[in-house]
C-alpha cells in the first residue's frame, strides 16, 4: 500500500442509509435522512457524516450550495479526524467486497459492502447527481481496487545491492 493517501475523489450532499438499499418508507426515506460527504482515496472510502435531520433540512431549503462547498474543502489530513465523528466510517480499499449501483421504489443508489468488523457489512448512498454519477463512482472504487491490487507489497527493509 502507498504510503501517501490521495483524495481522488468527492460528493457531498450525499443522503446515507445503514443497509444493502434505501428504505422505501418512513422519516429516514425522506427529507430525515443523514446526509453528509463521500470521499474515495487510494486507501480507502470515508464516509463524513453531516448530521441528521437538521442537516437535511437545510439541504431541502435551499442551502445546497453553501453547504457543499464547506464540506469539499476537508482535507486529507484531516479524514481521520472526521472519519472518527459519530456517524462517520472508513472502509479500507482491501475490504470492499461489492460496488454497484441500483434502483430500489424509484431511487438510484450507490452500494458498497465491505467485510470489517467494526461497522455494518452494507451501506447505500443517493447521490443528488443520479445514476450517471453512481456509475462514476462504481468506476472510480473498482478502478481503485484493481490498483491497490496490483501494486507490489511495500517492505521497509533497506536493499543490501
Amino acid at each position: 500500500m502507498s504510503e501517501t493517501e490521495t483524495i481522488l475523489k468527492v460528493e457531498s450532499g450525499v443522503k446515507a442509509y445503514q443497509g444493502k438499499h434505501p428504505p422505501s418508507v418512513g422519516l429516514k426515506a425522506g427529507a430525515f435522512a443523514d446526509v453528509g460527504t463521500i470521499i474515495l482515496t487510494n486507501q480507502r472510502f470515508v464516509y463524513i457524516n453531516n448530521g441528521g435531520a437538521a442537516r437535511a433540512a437545510v439541504y431541502a431549503l435551499g442551502g445546497a450550495l453553501a453547504a457543499r462547498a464547506t464540506e469539499k474543502s476537508v482535507s486529507k489530513a484531516e479524514l481521520d479526524d472526521v472519519a472518527s465523528c459519530p456517524g462517520s466510517y472508513s472502509i479500507p480499499i482491501q475490504n470492499i467486497t461489492i460496488v454497484e449501483t441500483a434502483r430500489h421504489f424509484g431511487s438510484s443508489y450507490l452500494r458498497i459492502d465491505n467485510n470489517c468488523s467494526t461497522i455494518k457489512p452494507a451501506h447505500s448512498f443517493i447521490l443528488g447527481s443520479g445514476l450517471s454519477m453512481n456509475e462514476d463512482w462504481v468506476a472510480a472504487i473498482n478502478s481503485t481496487i484493481l490498483t491497490m491490487c496490483s501494486l507490489p507489497p511495500q517492505t521497509n527493509s533497506p536493499s543490501l545491492f
